[in-house]
């Protein structure tokens, strides 16, 4: 497995440049070409393939930097907050979160679980693209930190259950598949683990790990 996230990583770092180039070269053509519709509409099909071949490359490069997380304490309320502001401040998604203690400091990889929620919150949005709601809880029990992150989206097939944290499996027909693995990935590095909950509307995931101190 290691030698196979070695590879991959360099087959996508050595994809990047090329395709790369290329969308500079589309977007040339592009301005050069705006006054023939028929020429611009192929164009944009490329551009768009490109994406998709980015979205891929960096869900790669993602996987292969689950490394042993460096700890840290950080409030979640605020991490979420800077997530929503950062990558889907124009998108049509309502957050409200219940913390106890409020404010929740939590102990974690505060980069990873950066990767952690977006992921989570892309799902949810792309679950209803028109608009949804995403409810956070958090609290302390036993020692674990324990997260319920639902939302009420279309929810996953029941049948789908037992593959979503399968590298490459989606149920939406598009994406890359390689989201709630690298979510699970990471919450396995924090000896924790996350899990979808049996849910009549949307989607719940219970993200569960271990309270350490932190090394000062």
């Amino acid at each position: 497995l290691a030698a196979i996230g070695q590879v991959s990583s360099f087959i996508a770092h050595e994809l990047k440049n090329p395709l790369s180039a290329a969308g500079n070269a589309l977007f040339l053509l592009e301005k050069k070409t705006h006054m023939l519709p028929e020429l611009q509409k192929y164009i944009h099909i490329a551009r768009d393939e490109l994406q998709s071949c980015f979205a891929v490359i960096n869900s790669v490069l993602q996987l292969n930097r689950v490394r042993d997380p460096v700890m840290s304490q950080f409030d979640l309320a605020l991490l979420l907050n800077n997530i929503l502001e950062r990558y889907f401040k124009h998108l049509p998604v309502e957050l409200s979160y219940e913390f106890n203690p409020d404010p929740f400091f939590i102990q974690a990889d505060q980069e990873q679980f950066n990767m952690v929620f977006q992921n989570l919150i892309k799902n949810s949005i792309e679950s209803n693209p028109s608009g949804v709601r995403i409810t956070v809880k958090g609290w302390v029990e036993e020692g674990k930190y324990k997260v319920l992150f639902c939302d009420d989206g279309v929810g996953i097939p029941e049948e789908y259950h037992s593959h979503i944290f399968d590298p490459l499996f989606t149920s939406k027909g598009f994406g890359t598949g390689l989201g709630l693995t690298l979510c699970k990935a990471i919450l396995q590095r924090h000896d924790g683990d996350i899990r979808l909950l049996p849910q009549v509307k949307g989607c719940c995931f219970e993200l569960v790990w271990t309270v350490k101190k932190i090394k000062i």
